[in-house]
């Protein structure tokens, strides 16, 4: 259950942005996708992130996943980590690293 629950909040965020911001072009709404934003170390996988100043569809392929370098280095301003019953590193591993990021 608390996966399904960690799915609807993200998405749930999406749905409201694309309300609030249908118009808009320039943000990108990640769900469940690899962020590299170092070539040197692994992607590291948000529930879910926001970028600003980027397409919100690239019109040569779909995104796979996130890669900074390949957005003119946009870092996304927010990424949302569901904290579940048992915790997977959000407490300490991935708060240190969103910092350094």
């Amino acid at each position: 259950m608390e996966g399904e629950l960690q799915d609807i909040i993200v998405h749930l965020l999406k749905d409201i942005l694309l309300v609030i911001w249908g118009e808009r072009t320039d943000c990108f709404f990640g769900i469940d996708m690899g962020l590299y934003y170092d070539p040197d170390l692994p992607a590291i996988a948000p529930d879910g992130f926001l970028s600003l100043g980027v397409e919100r569809v690239k019109r040569q392929d779909l995104r796979l996943s996130y890669v900074v370098w390949e957005e003119n280095g946009v870092i996304p301003i927010l990424a949302i980590e569901v904290v579940s019953k048992t915790p997977g590193g959000e407490y300490k591993r991935k708060k240190k690293e969103y910092a350094n990021i």
